[in-house]
């Protein structure tokens, strides 16, 4: 998967999630606790394979400007 960003509001990440979404990215967003109040983070993906995830993550980063994280 691709990590996009990490909000607190849980608003503010859906509304991006949807933004991608309609952009043909396959984002959702899941919810972190930890210490604190939980963060909201925006994901991409599924990918079969790792070179999927890095040509979309180099995707996100030409044309949404996001420094995207690819973890499994």
């Amino acid at each position: 998967m691709v990590k996009i960003v990490a909000y607190r509001d849980k608003a503010q990440s859906e509304a991006l999630a949807a933004r991608l979404a309609g952009k043909g990215y396959a984002a959702y967003v899941v919810t972190v606790t930890g210490k604190g109040a939980p963060l909201y983070s925006v994901r991409v993906g599924k990918f079969k394979t790792r070179a999927d995830a890095d040509a979309a993550g180099r995707r996100l980063e030409k044309e949404e400007q996001f420094k995207p994280l690819i973890t499994r």
